[in-house]
């Protein structure tokens, strides 16, 4: 944190995943795979992020190889685009250049089109190529580079001087990593103050002693990793159900300048002190290092699959006994968060699943319904085990109606009321707002994908029909899915049936490229189709696919 407090926020240059948000680990971020034990040999590449969501991210290795990697074993070298002049790097992925995969070549000092790289090929041959299309020769020059703080680097001894409070003036420090809040300040670890605090450059200077030793820096790993936890335990303790996701319990929110007196900032700067004392090589991961006080916090995933960390009872007890505030606002959240609230979002997630089924207000059969897979992974929540689907629309019947299905006795068929979208409930907004408040539901998203083809009658047609029920079928698993989850999806079958059988599904799939990307997912051995984009106004693709049918 800045000097006015004792934690700030955590590092920048040099981090994990689990420090990350998901947009730092976009399309074009550059990043370097490490502990990876499904695939060890991946461990060291280079790669460059085709796109992350929750907790993977497809990349692409300079092979041209493309894999789904766990966020965190994703090492962060370099942003989108953000590569300086002279940086080594190699072609991939280019399917109108084919020629230029696999040549390496340096990032021209020019500037490029937006979203791509001026990338000089020699003999003054430069192409501006996507971001996506370049892997880096050599991460660990870029990470060197970064790791440098000014005329300090990791471990430099120094002396505090000029500074505002006496008490501080003179005292030695260590230099750890910068603090990502205000990135002209550096984190410093002052041993006999016992804590870690942010200074300006200004404010210190060389130390004679010279640097830290390796055996000093270790010696002070256990008293950052003990001021980790407590800050973590006051974050968890601070919000319901004492559980944050793990992915961003770190991440700052984009745009907006963390608050250095937050938890949430004070906890990130406690994991990148901790990090920061270990060989750049070396670094503990998020995970490990919790389960090395598995007593007190228990790492598990939510309804939604979403990895969490929570407190254990002990955590909590401990917690109490040691008397932490417990903020306001969580025993308003906790007390709002009543059963009519949780009905109330299953009910949103039906409603949404309604406009993705049936988007002209027909009627679904409730089975479908049911087998939506938001709706499916809500219903795995506790509080809706034993409440049965029927009795739930019947208390919102301003939302839904239900039929009788033909023949009688096979079933209900469930369509939304005239008056639908105004009858649904809607989130409160502000701090005392349930879980996830403040969301508009439907997804925004939902008003990009493209309308059904209901009735195809062309091979072309039938192809570009199967294309738009795959992107609404990726679209309602949150971009991801296995080729033989989509195979299950009732619109899909629909107009597999319509096509010739010589084709397998993911043959189909990878017909659009613009549209799909596959992938192996190294943590389940299974290759994941990923949603790319929902523009489905390119149709040579599906031409090309017909002609060599009918050849």
């Amino acid at each position: 944190m800045s000097a006015h407090g004792e934690w700030g926020a955590g590092r920048q240059d040099r981090t994990n995943s689990l420090s990350l948000g998901l947009s730092q680990l976009s399309a074009g971020a550059q990043a370097k795979i490490r502990d990876l034990r499904t695939d060890p040999a991946l461990n060291g590449k280079a790669c460059v992020s085709l796109g992350a969501s929750r907790d993977n991210a497809t990349v692409r290795l300079g092979t041209g190889r493309e894999v789904l990697v766990p966020l965190e074993n994703l090492q962060l070298v370099a942003r989108p685009g953000q590569l300086p002049s002279g940086t080594r790097v190699v072609a991939v992925g280019l399917s109108k250049a084919p020629t230029l995969n696999f040549r390496q070549a340096c990032v021209a000092a020019s500037s490029a089109p937006e979203g791509r790289l001026n990338i000089d090929f020699g003999s003054g041959d430069i192409k501006a190529l996507k971001f996506e299309n370049v892997v880096l020769l050599d991460p660990d020059a870029i990470l060197d580079a970064a790791a440098q703080l000014g005329e300090y680097s990791r471990g430099s001894r120094i002396k505090i001087c000029n500074f505002i409070d006496p008490g501080i003036n003179g005292l030695t420090g260590i230099v750890l990593d910068r603090d990502p809040n205000d990135p002209t300040r550096l984190l410093v670890m002052l041993p006999e103050q016992g804590k870690v605090m942010a200074f300006r450059p200004e404010k210190m200077c060389k130390a004679a002693e010279g640097d830290a030793t390796s055996s000093e820096l270790g010696a002070i790993r256990p008293m950052l990793k003990d001021a980790f936890f407590l800050e973590l335990r006051k974050l968890l303790w601070s919000v319901p159900q004492e559980q944050a996701r793990l992915l961003t319990l770190l991440a700052p929110p984009g745009g907006v300048k963390a608050n250095p007196f937050s938890m949430e900032s004070r906890t990130m700067s406690a994991w990148t002190a901790f990090r920061s004392a270990y060989p750049a090589d070396d670094e503990p991961l998020m995970r490990s290092t919790l389960r090395d006080k598995a007593e007190l916090f228990a790492l598990g995933h939510d309804a939604t699959g979403n990895e969490m960390v929570a407190l254990t009872e002990a955590g909590k007890l401990l917690s109490k006994m040691e008397g932490l505030p417990e903020p306001p606002t969580k025993r308003r959240r906790v007390e709002s968060d009543s059963g009519k609230q949780g009905k109330d979002e299953l009910v949103r997630a039906l409603f949404c699943a309604m406009k993705l089924s049936a988007p002209q207000g027909q009627a679904i059969p409730m089975s479908q319904l049911g087998s939506d897979p938001r709706v499916a992974k809500l219903r795995q929540d506790a509080r809706f085990k034993k409440l049965k689907l029927t009795e739930l629309l019947r208390e919102y019947t301003l939302i839904f109606e239900l039929t009788p299905e033909a023949p009688p006795g096979t079933g209900l068929l469930v369509k939304l009321t005239e008056h639908a979208d105004a009858a649904l409930p809607q989130r409160k907004a502000g701090e005392a707002a349930p879980k996830g408040g403040g969301d508009v539901l439907p997804d925004p998203e939902q008003l990009r994908l493209p309308d059904k083809i209901e009735q195809p009658e062309t091979l072309v047609d039938k192809m570009q029909a199967l294309r738009i029920e795959i992107i609404h079928a990726l679209f309602r698993r949150d971009g991801f899915a296995e080729p033989g989850q989509l195979g299950q999806e009732p619109g899909v079958q629909k107009m597999r049936r319509m096509l010739p059988k010589n084709k397998s599904l993911l043959d189909i799939i990878r017909v659009f490229l613009d549209n799909f990307s596959v992938a192996m997912d190294l943590a389940v051995g299974k290759q994941q189709v990923q949603l790319d984009s929902m523009d489905v106004g390119d149709m040579s693709c599906i031409e090309e696919f017909v002609q060599k049918q009918l050849r």
